[in-house]
């Protein structure tokens, strides 16, 4: 596929992504709070799913079609993006103190998963490094996947049995919305949230190939493709909402969507593409073994561990964080200018 045709396709299959995403995560939102779930709920579950599916959909398509440099690289590069690039924005412009006390788990269960992939990527094969993840190691992270979703759905169900039993309390009707039937308005939010989906799954379709042309074309390794370019692409959902979380004030939303979407990237997306790839193993690139890994699990214990300890954010943690990014990106660049596949 030529230039000419491959990037106008990457811009627009990026443009649906961008767009499906939005309906998808807008639907999203309206119909958790219909069902009055809590606001760091949506923001580590629902919100989180939302924003993840153009980056699960992508790693899913790659692997398939047997791209799996592709599919790690746009999980862990969305990891990275959206702790160094999307979060560090929020902080250096609206540092914060976090009042839940729930998230400790989740903030601990990330940094854990990661470590756990750093664990899994070293093999030593013939007295060489030569990392891959193998089926068994995907099925541990879908595990540990669905232990987060399982710890998130006890924590919603607290929380709203605690608030109905406030309400009762004080004689309070504000549940009754929860016991209305489907309404018009409730099945057209339905409607918009599939559509969404379905955009986002065209657009991500798009984005595979054109990904793919384009480091065929310039002769560079589809890792580097997965880890800047189109992890960026799928990881705007999760600018766009730390965006509106922090123009609304409402910080927590945000950190726990990006906290949620990692933990997803990790385990459902990398842990779903080492079983889709079975028996071939999922392979680990050198650099990505010596560098992109220690780089997610830096940037996230930077932004995870102040946050948990003194329940609050800070502004160097942004700038920390975002200087982190740029030196990521030049590096990469550097390295592929000079010949030097990552």
């Amino acid at each position: 596929m030529a230039l000419y045709i491959s990037i106008p396709l990457f811009i627009i299959s990026l443009i649906l992504v961008i767009k499906g995403g939005d309906i998808f995560v807008d639907a999203s939102i309206k119909i958790a709070k219909k069902t009055r779930i809590p606001t760091i709920i949506i923001g580590a579950t629902i919100v989180s799913i939302a924003t993840t599916l153009p980056e699960l959909i992508v790693s899913i398509i790659a692997s398939i079609q047997g791209s799996y440099n592709l599919a790690l690289g746009n999980a862990l590069g969305s990891v990275i993006c959206n702790t160094s690039l999307i979060c560090a924005i929020s902080l250096i412009f609206t540092p914060t103190f976090i009042k839940n006390k729930t998230s400790s788990f989740k903030n601990y269960l990330l940094i854990f998963v990661l470590i756990l992939l750093g664990v899994f990527c070293v093999g030593i094969e013939n007295g060489s490094v030569n990392g891959a993840l193998n089926i068994f190691e995907g099925i541990l992270l879908l595990i540990l996947f669905m232990t987060f979703m399982y710890v998130n759905l006890a924590d919603a169900k607290k929380e709203i049995k605690d608030r109905l039993n406030y309400e009762k309390m004080y004689d309070s009707h504000t549940h009754h919305e929860t016991e209305e039937p489907v309404t018009d308005k409730m099945k057209k939010l339905i409607l918009f949230f599939l559509l969404g989906a379905g955009l986002v799954a065209i657009g991500s379709t798009g984005l595979v190939e054109s990904a793919k042309a384009i480091a065929a074309t310039l002769k560079i390794s589809e890792t580097v493709v997965g880890l800047t370019i189109v992890a960026i692409g799928t990881s705007l959902p999760e600018l766009v909402t730390t965006i509106t979380a922090i123009r609304k004030k409402n910080n927590t939303l945000g950190y726990g969507n990006v906290i949620g979407a990692n933990i997803l990237n990790i385990t459902l997306i990398i842990g779903t593409s080492a079983c889709i790839a079975g028996t071939n193993l999922l392979p680990i690139n050198f650099w990505t073994l010596v560098v992109s890994v220690p780089v997610a699990l830096i940037t996230t214990s930077l932004f995870i561990i102040p946050m948990t300890l003194k329940q609050r954010t800070y502004r160097w943690q942004g700038i920390t964080l975002l200087s982190i990014y740029i030196a990521y990106i030049i590096f990469i660049v550097t390295m592929t200018l000079n010949g030097i596949t990552i």
